[in-house]
């Protein structure tokens, strides 16, 4: 009798799905995602969603922080919410860490907005 995992057999190969989250109501708590990646991993969508447009000049950004050493460290994406008054934005751009590199998300949220950043990220066999 076959082996079955959420109705797959369970010799199919299924790539691992992650989710990274962090809400802000005050620069006392800013955006401060940091997380290591288990594997091989690739972004599929970075969200961002404020209550009112901000109004102080700062940057989300998104950067890798390569386990390789600084030398292989990158900053992906730098957005400024306040030179189009953003208040939702969604990036879909396939940014690639590896096993070891840390993921961070970064907003200082001075304006005290109700911020929310969700990153989702998929596993690549390599």
């Amino acid at each position: 009798m076959p082996c079955f995992v959420n109705g797959r057999p369970s010799t199919t190969q299924r790539a691992a799905n992650f989710i990274l989250e962090d809400d802000s109501a005050s620069s006392a708590d800013p955006i401060a995602i940091a997380w290591t990646a288990p594997c091989e991993c690739q972004m599929q969508q970075i969200s961002w969603k404020s209550d009112a447009a901000p109004t102080t000049s700062e940057n989300v950004t998104l950067t890798r922080d390569a386990l390789a050493g600084p030398t292989y460290d990158n900053e992906y994406l730098s957005m400024d919410p306040t030179i189009d008054s953003i208040v939702d934005w969604t990036c879909l751009e396939g940014f690639r860490f590896q096993k070891g590199d840390v993921v961070k998300v970064d907003y200082p949220n001075s304006d005290n907005n109700d911020i929310t950043v969700v990153v989702y990220l998929e596993r690549i066999d390599s």
